[in-house]
């Protein structure tokens, strides 16, 4: 093989190579893109999605909004509580309960501070260090599995303190076509002013079927 022939042999083989690379470069990219595009994306807040999923459904219904409440010199203050009554309608299967407060005008609550809250004579200060993950924010935003809510019944808050819990789902529950609704109360525990409840509403499904009703509780 003259010099010639030899440097089109070599020319052409090794256009081959480049292209058998190329080929198994795009293929290698799109394998993984398939991968990538199969893998399920999961939640940061599994529990805090599912809740915003039922309120944008419109199974839900707020306990209080916007409501100033403080307790001063250490005294429930009848100005600053919250009251009302939750009427059950049907069989609630599952519900979460979010709660949004703040102190200082806006604020995080501190170590100082709580957010109280009974339902039908069960619960006291809850405990925000077993809240279920939700998104950051510059208020403390907390979320819990109704079945399950941690709570002490006095102060002063310790997030070191023995945790009661209370079923509050299963409250609601026996209440289910009685006349007589379920009562609540909530307050924040504070000595400072600027205290304030933006917000606490539970979100739900309801059972059997009633699944997919919206009315399955309402507040009188």
């Amino acid at each position: 093989m003259n010099r010639d022939s030899y440097s089109v042999v070599r020319a052409i083989v090794g256009s081959a190579i480049v292209f058998v690379v190329s080929i198994g470069a795009v293929a290698v990219f799109y394998w993984v893109q398939g991968d990538a595009v199969d893998e399920p994306v999961v939640s940061e807040h599994p529990l805090f999605d599912e809740y915003t999923k039922l309120k944008e459904e419109g199974r839900f219904v707020v306990l209080a909004e916007d409501f100033e409440s403080y307790t001063p010199n250490a005294s429930k203050v009848e100005q600053y509580v919250k009251r009302g009554t939750i009427k059950v309608n049907s069989l609630i299967a599952k519900a979460y309960i979010y709660v949004d407060v703040s102190v200082d005008n806006g604020q995080k609550l501190t170590v100082f501070d709580s957010i109280y809250l009974r339902i039908n004579g069960y619960g006291g200060h809850i405990l925000r260090n077993l809240s279920e993950k939700v998104s950051l924010n510059q208020t403390t935003h907390l979320l819990y599995d109704l079945r399950e809510v941690p709570f002490l019944w006095g102060i002063p808050y310790d997030e070191a303190r023995k945790p009661n819990f209370t079923n509050w789902l299963e409250i609601i529950n026996q209440y289910l076509d009685t006349e007589a609704g379920i009562s609540y109360e909530t307050f924040i525990s504070s000595m400072r002013q600027g205290g304030r409840i933006n917000e606490i509403s539970i979100a739900y499904e309801c059972g059997g079927e009633d699944i997919t009703e919206v009315n399955c509780l309402e507040i009188e």
